[in-house]
């Protein structure tokens, strides 16, 4: 858009020089280049704020439903129109004010014997070039980006969403002191929901799939100890019994943690 409206006001050169031997003030040209410039800024700005929210509004659509609230709960805040309207405001006055300040200071002569010269001609429109050229990389890479992501989407995940209810609890700290209170509260809460109608299973778990993981290292009984930021690192999650089954993962080898896992027990891993 800037590039535009520099090129827009250059190209208004042999205007502008007529328009000042007829008689009008230097004053009105810079108001009214101005003027224009802004209303134009301004309307780009509408139509990518509108374009913004169409791609907010299909993106909401798109993204499952269980993916970190900062990623899935991306809006157009009062904030995000504010700023649009500043730099559309800003490019605006910058674009409107170089050729109109070059009207003021140039000799009228020039500009009515003829228009701007074939080089500058050329370097105006090879801008222009470049800067359609930049747009179509940017629209194709987000094309494709987009068709990616479809295309992720549309792969099965190795577990179910459908008809699956996911609810954040953060416990005070105050009320459930230690673990021993928060297993309670865990146990109480499972076990009321798989009570209520329709309910066919209910677990907890520390993050859940594509929430990122718990980084741990690790070393094998017997290994010596690694220097510092060398030992191997596995990503965990821990979790309740009932959690595969509430998933829908299958399981390929081995037994699923079951409420007989006590914390005190022996440790139960799934790979």
């Amino acid at each position: 858009m800037a590039n535009l409206l520099l090129v827009r006001g250059s190209a208004r050169r042999r205007e502008l020089a007529l328009r000042t031997a007829l008689g009008a003030s230097r004053g009105r040209l810079v108001r009214q280049l101005l003027t224009e410039s802004v209303l134009l800024a301004l309307a780009g700005g509408v139509l990518g704020v509108g374009i913004a929210a169409l791609g907010v509004r299909g993106m909401h659509t798109l993204f499952p439903p269980f993916l970190p609230p900062a990623v899935r709960d991306v809006t157009l805040s009062g904030r995000i129109l504010a700023f649009t309207t500043v730099i559309a405001l800003g490019v605006g006055l910058l674009t409107g004010l170089a050729p109109a300040l070059r009207s003021a200071r140039e000799d009228v002569r020039p500009g009515l014997e003829g228009g701007p010269g074939a080089g500058g001609g050329r370097l105006r429109a090879t801008v222009v070039g470049a800067e359609f050229a930049l747009a179509t990389v940017l629209l194709v890479s987000a094309l494709l980006v987009i068709q990616g992501f479809v295309g992720l989407r549309a792969r099965p995940l190795g577990y179910g969403v459908d008809e699956r209810l996911v609810v954040r609890i953060t416990l005070p700290e105050t009320s459930y002191p230690g673990d021993a209170s928060v297993r309670t509260f865990q146990t109480q809460l499972l076990s009321r929901l798989r009570a209520l109608p329709g309910v066919r299973e209910a677990a907890g778990a520390s993050l859940l799939p594509m929430q990122g993981n718990t980084n741990w290292s690790y070393r094998l009984k017997g290994e010596p100890t690694s220097q510092a930021g060398r030992n191997p690192v596995v990503a965990t999650r821990i979790i309740t019994a009932g959690y595969f089954d509430a998933l829908g993962i299958p399981l390929l080898a081995g037994r699923l943690p079951g409420s007989a896992d006590a914390p005190d027990g022996p440790h139960v891993m799934v790979v």
